[in-house]
């Protein structure tokens, strides 16, 4: 009995009236519990796969991707999905293979500038279409806009006759060389593109 007339006279204190917590909380006001509710829901909320890399394991996926793009084969060491990639570890590695399948229609040679700016676009691409549920139609039109998107990026590129790198040339003599400016003058095009630029 003591402690509530303690209680009470707390709750009725001058600092308290100021603050306007004497309303909320002793009369425990429907938007009290309402914020109350809100922020206990948004703590309990997990952030998005991808934002649960690490530094060292997001560097770590795009170097991966980075080195399948500058060296494209069909069976690539690389882009093996484990059991124990993420969500967006797979999803990535996926998006990539569709590129390099797409890149290897021609002799392409991607410097490292391209590689990487690819392998970001690809990364955003599949952080978006988590972020808004992944569904099979989802992936499927990503995969498909990603596609045109590599198809664009061979025509921009350099088309050179023969090369330095050991490269075969698979039409003819010809080697396509794709540098930071095809992918600019690419993604110029591509964008505004969901999931991948808006």
């Amino acid at each position: 009995m003591k402690k509530d007339i303690a209680y009470s006279r707390y709750l009725k204190s001058p600092q308290l009236d100021r603050m306007g917590l004497n309303k909320l909380v002793g009369h425990r006001s429907p938007i009290f519990c309402a914020v109350t509710a809100i922020v206990a829901m948004l703590a309990m909320i997990p952030g998005s796969e991808a934002d649960s890399l690490t530094d060292a394991e997001n560097a770590r996926l795009t170097q991966m991707q980075i080195d399948a793009l500058r060296t494209p084969n069909d069976s690539h060491p690389y882009l093996a999905i484990s059991r124990d990639d993420s969500e967006f570890a797979a999803l990535v590695k996926e998006m990539t293979a569709v590129v390099i399948d797409e890149l290897n229609k021609d002799a392409a040679l991607i410097d490292f500038q391209a590689a990487e700016e690819i392998a970001k676009l690809i990364q955003n691409g599949a952080r978006n279409i988590l972020a808004n549920g992944a569904s099979p139609d989802t992936i499927a039109s990503a995969e498909s806009q990603i596609q045109k998107f590599a198809k664009s990026v061979l025509v921009y590129g350099d088309h050179v006759i023969g090369s330095k790198s050991a490269k075969t040339p698979k039409n003819g003599n010809e080697v396509v060389e794709i540098h930071r400016s095809a992918f600019d003058v690419a993604l110029h095009l591509f964008c505004p593109c969901w999931p991948f630029c808006q």
